[in-house]
């Protein structure tokens, strides 16, 4: 299934029969038996095959249905316009039918015309008939347009005589098209069919065509004289739906009032819509382009002056990482020298020169402090060599200490461990 089938689903063909629906999905065919069905078990199955491919859109659908209630009537009008024509119809119809035509589904086919007049063929059958079709195929997402079977059964039949008729030969009960100058005249049921034990009605026409699963049963074309059985290519109960698919314009039972003027308006909207669409679509690449120029080339040129100015920045970065490996860590060795200077310490001078060079002179409180220190600075892998160059004692029995080191390369220094703060005591 391409993108074309799911934008354009193809139409539906579908026949009503009071005994199955019978649809036609695509190559697919499916029967519905009525009397085994409810109306919500028909819908479920009929919508299950009519989305099994998987079909988003609404689906249309030409539905042929018997001739039950069915009246077609050939009328001689003026000629005039098409939107003319269809006034002057709802004016002959509301003259020689019983019901008005807001109370029948009904259509026209143009049979001919001359200088003088026109022949228009209508069909018509109340509305009520067909609200329960209209309203299970609604419920399925489909969107009907009514026609006759007879008509698609009529496109089987080849070489039609000019003067003749079609018998859709049932068990019990027959629909009767007769044709007056090759095109359709009237449609009606006859109490008779192939299973009857009554003879044939004597008014039927002289020339038949018999169509239907029971054309060749040995009670009807044996009691028919001058009557030929159409010969079916596969499976007799898909005719008519065969017939529908060969229908060039067929005569569609409208349920609705139509307003062709306002329909081609609205349907003019849309496609116009669709185009402004269609356009914006394949032409906002081109705009956005055409509106965003001025705002790529600053932000190009800017891009530009900023690549630039890469080399000087790269040689400021490489300085200053020069400078971060090489100069002194003097507030680390402080904090060093604090942490490992014994309690009561207190310190007369510190110096640290640019290579690492420390020279620390203070007091202690005695000898043993002096090598405690002095321990604690070599402990903290910072200190490559550490000398006490001076030690003197005090006639207040401290001692005068100066002691040197020498700090070692960033590389080789052991980290400063980070010392979380301890919580307050409120």
């Amino acid at each position: 299934m391409n993108a074309l089938d799911i934008l354009n689903p193809p139409t539906l063909f579908i026949e009503i029969s009071r005994a199955s629906w019978k649809v036609l999905n695509g190559g697919d065919y499916m029967e519905f038996p009525v009397e085994k069905l409810d109306q919500t078990a028909l819908i479920a199955a009929l919508r299950a095959f009519v989305n099994k491919k998987g079909w988003a859109l609404r689906r249309r659908a030409l539905v042929a249905i018997g001739a039950r209630g069915v009246s077609l009537r050939r009328m001689n009008l003026p000629p005039s316009p098409k939107d003319e024509l269809r006034r002057l119809l709802r004016m002959q119809i509301e003259a020689e039918f019983p019901l008005s035509p807001e109370e029948l589904a009904w259509g026209w086919q143009l049979l001919g015309q001359d200088a003088g007049r026109q022949q228009v063929l209508v069909g018509a059958v109340k509305k009520d008939a067909l609200k329960s079709a209209t309203q299970i195929l609604e419920a399925c997402g489909i969107t009907p347009s009514f026609t006759l079977a007879a008509l698609a059964r009529m496109a089987l039949c080849p070489k039609l005589l000019p003067n003749c008729a079609v018998l859709q030969v049932g068990a019990v009960e027959s629909e009767l098209l007769t044709l007056e100058g090759g095109a359709p005249g009237s449609i009606r049921l006859i109490l008779w069919g192939a299973e009857s034990a009554s003879p044939p009605p004597a008014s039927l026409p002289g020339q038949l065509y018999l169509t239907g699963p029971n054309a060749r049963h040995p009670g009807a074309a044996s009691r028919l004289p001058n009557c030929t059985v159409v010969e079916l290519n596969g499976d007799a109960s898909r005719a008519a739906l065969a017939g529908m698919q060969k229908l060039e314009a067929p005569l569609l039972l409208q349920t609705a009032e139509a307003k062709p003027a306002a329909a081609r308006m609205e349907v003019g909207k849309w496609a116009a819509a669709a185009a402004l669409l269609l356009i914006a679509v394949l032409g906002f690449p081109y705009l956005e382009a055409i509106l965003l120029k001025p705002h790529l080339v600053h932000k190009l040129a800017v891009i530009k002056a900023d690549r630039a100015r890469l080399p000087a920045i790269d040689h400021e970065l490489e300085f200053l990482q020069y400078l971060q490996r090489n100069q002194p860590p003097y507030l680390d060795t402080i904090y060093l020298v604090s942490k490992a200077a014994p309690s009561g310490t207190s310190f007369e001078s510190f110096n640290l020169s640019r290579r690492g060079e420390l020279s620390v002179r203070g007091k202690l409180q005695n000898a043993g402090q002096v090598t405690e220190f002095r321990s604690n600075l070599i402990s903290s892998a910072w200190f490559s060599t550490v000398v006490v160059e001076e030690q003197t004692p005090t006639p207040d029995r401290q001692v005068t200490v100066r002691i040197s080191a020498q700090v070692k390369p960033v590389d080789s220094r052991k980290p400063i461990p980070v010392e979380t703060p301890k919580p307050s005591k409120t």
